[in-house]
């Protein structure tokens, strides 16, 4: 059995909706699963409605979070293509919610976990795309989510949806005395990357140091002519002066 501590419910899916990604930590948890899977599953044994990179794809999951609202968008060629495009599609409806008004989905990434061996995950582990350092799908799905929070080829609205939608997680757990039973407790983290990580990496690729894949633009004109059928939504006020902005782009 595994189970979530309700503090870790209300603290990251209040509404009763959330969606799992993150990293498999799979020597950890090879009895129970990949890491994100049991955290989904801890999620919805506990009544939560909790879903994967799967929505994109899962036609039953995709009509119960987006309602039908919009058709999700096409993966592309790529193999990592359906898990970044999920990415997408989390960030349009969230858009979409906060133009009726409706409180967002949340995303919970499972960065890190009680007992983890595995060297912290770093702006160079994600932005460096060198196969040492980032061979795991993972590092892709958050180069996507670095692009939706701070790529300015983004709608700025859409941006800022993106930094309220991601939330970045450790895992704390133990086992119930006497029991298999699995117990989880997630601890919020800072964001793995800033706002200036991500143009430094940008600058990189616009002077073919890391040059993108041709066609790989498909995913911002899609959103963009997605976004433009759904009604405006007011950009929050600016902070007063001195008051820094509440997301991941500062420390």
């Amino acid at each position: 059995m595994i189970s979530i501590t309700e503090n870790s419910i209300n603290s990251f899916c209040p509404n009763g909706r959330v969606v799992v990604y993150g990293f498999g930590f799979d020597e950890i948890f090879r009895y129970y699963g990949r890491l994100f899977g049991i955290v989904q599953n801890a999620f919805q044994q506990s009544g939560v409605q909790a879903y994967s990179w799967k929505l994109n794809h899962d036609k039953n999951d995709f009509n119960q979070l987006i309602g039908g609202s919009f058709f999700p968008l096409q993966s592309g060629r790529s193999k990592t293509g359906k898990y970044k495009t999920a990415l997408v599609t989390l960030v349009l409806d969230n858009y979409r919610r906060r133009a009726h008004g409706e409180a967002i989905t949340p995303l919970v990434f499972c960065l890190d976990v009680l007992g983890n061996s595995y060297p912290p995950t770093t702006p160079e582990t994600i932005f460096a795309k060198e196969w040492r350092l980032n061979r795991c799908i993972t590092h892709k799905e958050l180069r996507r989510i670095a692009k939706l929070c701070f790529d300015e080829r983004v709608d700025r609205t859409i941006r800022e949806v993106a930094r309220e939608t991601f939330k970045y997680v450790r895992v704390n757990w133990a086992l119930e005395k006497g029991t298999q039973n699995l117990i989880l407790d997630l601890e919020e983290m800072h964001c793995p990357f800033t706002e200036r990580d991500f143009q430094v990496w940008h600058a990189k690729r616009r002077e073919g140091q890391n040059p993108a894949k041709e066609g790989t633009a498909y995913w911002r004109s899609a959103l963009e002519t997605i976004r433009q059928q759904l009604p405006p939504i007011p950009m929050p006020l600016e902070p007063p002066p001195g008051v820094l902005p509440n997301y991941c782009a500062i420390f």
